[in-house]
């Protein structure tokens, strides 16, 4: 982490609206105003996981992100866009489920 200059490596180049805590498997999921969702390893400092486009429009334009969950088992992540689609992923292959 460059905390000295505030950057991440590999880190959103857009502002992050939303992010949620894993304990089970410690990482760090975030997203950001281009529909980017990271994965993160805390111990390691490092995004292992990036997907991005996780919400599109119907022209293709993405969509900004505004919500996330984990469901019960801490296993499948629950993203909602500012378009008011809701999405259920694998965050750990970036795989849509159900839109």
């Amino acid at each position: 982490w460059h905390m000295r200059k505030r950057k991440v490596p590999n880190g959103h180049t857009q502002g992050v609206t939303c992010s949620v805590y894993n304990r089970m498997f410690e990482i760090l999921i975030s997203a950001d105003e281009a529909s980017d969702v990271r994965v993160w390893d805390l111990n390691a400092g490092r995004a292992v996981l990036h997907f991005s486009g996780a919400h599109t429009s119907e022209s293709g334009e993405t969509v900004k992100i505004s919500a996330m969950s984990l469901d019960h088992t801490m296993r499948r992540l629950i993203t909602g866009a500012h378009d008011g689609s809701v999405k259920v992923w694998n965050f750990s292959t970036g795989v849509c489920l159900k839109e």
